[in-house]
C-alpha cells in the first residue's frame, strides 16, 4: 500500500486533514457521543464506525487522503479507523517514520 509521504503531501494539499487528524483520532479511540440522562458517554471509533457502514456512507481511503469537503462527523471516525488499520497491519514504530521530525 502506497502512502505518502506527510511532508510532501502537506505542502501539496495544505487543506487535508488525513496525516493529523487520522493519527490523532486512531489515539484517541473516540468520536461522538450519546446523552444518558444528564450526562453524554462518549463513543468509540468502532461503534460510531457501526453506524456508519449501516448508513452506507463509507469512504475509500482516496476521498479520505483528497476531499477536504467531508463534514468532519463523516471524516473523523472513517481517517482514525484507517489509522487504526495501519498501526494493525504495519505497526506504529512504521508509520511514526512517515513523521520524522526534521
Amino acid at each position: 500500500m502506497f502512502i505518502p509521504d506527510p511532508k510532501v503531501f502537506q505542502k501539496q494539499n495544505p487543506k487535508s486533514a488525513f496525516f493529523g487528524e487520522g493519527y490523532a483520532n486512531a489515539i484517541d479511540g473516540n468520536y461522538g457521543a450519546v446523552k444518558d440522562g444528564d450526562s453524554l458517554i462518549r463513543r468509540t471509533i468502532e461503534s460510531t464506525m457501526k453506524l456508519i457502514v449501516k448508513s452506507g456512507n463509507i469512504l475509500t481511503p482516496a476521498e479520505l487522503l483528497y476531499n477536504n469537503k467531508i463534514h468532519e462527523r463523516s471524516y473523523y471516525p472513517q481517517i482514525g479507523s484507517l489509522f487504526n488499520w495501519l498501526f494493525t497491519e504495519y505497526g506504529v514504530d512504521k508509520i511514526n517514520e512517515m513523521y520524522t521530525l526534521c
